[in-house]
């Protein structure tokens, strides 16, 4: 899949980490912003490397993830997009969950009209 396949706004409907979901008004504040292989997400800019079978790594450029890789997997089925990252860098998630004391990250985007 190419990256342009996830160009657009995505906005987060639900989000998890290490095993607890977060509040609906701290959900609904993620939007994510791709295009070109470059992100956006509020003060957070970066880059995004699609490689094969759904893996992807995201590269902060700019904000509080500057200098910093993570690993994720992702799945994209119309106007939706689930992305797990991991957010220790060590690996890839090996499913779309997060279980508690890990540093795993999930998403479930919706695309903006």
């Amino acid at each position: 899949m190419a990256s342009t396949d996830l160009d657009g706004s995505w906005q987060a409907s639900t989000s998890e980490m290490a095993g607890k979901q977060f509040p609906a008004d701290v959900t609904k504040t993620i939007l994510l912003v791709i295009k070109d292989e470059h992100y956006d997400v509020g003060n957070d800019h970066g880059t995004i490397k699609i490689l094969d079978s759904g893996k992807m790594e995201v590269t902060g450029n700019d904000g509080p993830n500057k200098g910093k890789t993570f690993k994720a997997i992702y799945k994209k089925k119309d106007e939706e997009l689930t992305i797990c990252y991991d957010l220790s860098g060590n690996s890839f998630p090996v499913s779309f969950s997060t279980e508690p004391n890990s540093k795993l990250f999930l998403v479930h985007y919706l695309k903006v009209k």
